[in-house]
């Protein structure tokens, strides 16, 4: 509707403008001539008069406001330009005031009628200032719009950078730990050496592979989160424990990359595990959202820990879907919910 508004705007304001003219026309200059009877004819004429005041009015502001927006624009003094066009379009009332008067005007109705005069003025006056802030409005709009877009694509810009660079790195520390991990293992057992190694370097493959990639599906990050998983299950043995249960309908839709990496390693980086005492973590889905929750053994002292990612990857998601990721703190439970994306 507004856009079908904004389309015919030109026809629209022609004709609110006429009828306007015509009701004051009727209301006030009919009364003030209380004795004088109008014929159908000349109410007729009278009417399509106004309408041509009104198409003339319209379109030559119309072309004003286009010829000084590229020989004064508003960036060059946005006063200055507001104060012109006015100025313009007053002048340019009277000069066709002035002929329409001195043309068809006789001397004898010119003295009767003064007051039908001056009232006309007034609202051909009022119609040019209306024309006029119709045009300022729109253009102060228009710059807000822009300056909003450009906020909201800075915004998402910068979140992306920080998330890019947070998949690029993934966790320096998970790196050492993993490498120390592997250099315990060539001398304990090397198939499982080997098998950890080609696991690390799959994860790294996909973050590489990925980087460009803003969305992936939750079946390609499963794949990417299962040797993610069996890396930290080598490491922690029976003190760590997933389990995982997407549905199949889930698997094909949008998932940002490293979210479940990310939110897995939250969930290690802030809690304590032990064999008695394991940390466990759950992936599911429901439709709309990818649940990922853990049991809260939360640490006294968390190195490293800002919180930068996770917020990074909130900020993201917000320009991604309209669905919020809902984080809770339930109890003795931490869960992470984020929405599904369509792809």
């Amino acid at each position: 509707m507004l856009q079908w508004g904004m389309k015919h705007i030109d026809w629209i304001f022609i004709l609110f403008s006429t009828i306007l003219a015509n009701i004051v026309r009727l209301a006030f200059i009919q009364s003030y001539l209380a004795d004088t009877k109008f014929t159908l004819g000349q109410h007729i004429i009278a009417a399509s008069f106004t309408l041509f005041v009104s198409i003339f009015f319209w379109f030559t502001l119309k072309a004003i406001n286009t010829i000084l927006n590229k020989v004064y624009p508003y960036s060059r003094n946005i006063f200055g330009r507001m104060l012109l066009q006015m100025f313009v379009g007053i002048s340019i009332l009277l000069l066709f005031r002035f002929t329409m008067y001195i043309t068809f005007e006789s001397g004898e109705r010119r003295n009767s009628m003064p007051f039908v005069d001056i009232l006309s003025f007034i609202v051909n006056i009022l119609m040019v200032i209306a024309v006029n802030l119709g045009y300022f409005g729109a253009y102060f709009f228009e710059q807000f719009q822009h300056a909003q877009f450009n906020s909201e694509k800075l915004l998402r810009e910068q979140s992306e950078v920080k998330f890019n660079n947070l998949k690029n790195q993934l966790n320096p520390h998970f790196l050492f730990n993993s490498l120390t991990s592997l250099n315990s293992l060539i001398d304990i057992d090397q198939k499982l050496a080997q098998k950890f190694l080609q696991q690390l370097s799959k994860v790294y493959r996909y973050v590489l592979s990925n980087k460009e990639n803003v969305v992936v599906s939750l079946e390609t990050e499963s794949e990417f989160i299962s040797n993610y998983i069996s890396l930290l299950e080598t490491r922690f043995s029976q003190m760590f424990q997933v389990l995982c249960c997407i549905r199949d309908e889930d698997r094909d839709k949008g998932i940002i990359p490293v979210t479940l990496q990310i939110l897995i390693e939250n969930a290690v980086k802030h809690n304590l595990m032990s064999e008695a005492y394991p940390l466990i973590v759950k992936i599911y889905t429901d439709g709309k959202y990818c649940i990922v929750e853990n049991n809260v053994q939360r640490k006294k002292i968390v190195e490293t820990s800002n919180k930068i990612g996770l917020n990074n990857m909130v900020a993201l998601y917000s320009y991604m879907t309209e669905l919020p990721v809902d984080i809770q703190e339930i109890s003795d439970t931490f869960r992470v919910k984020v929405p599904l994306i369509e792809i």
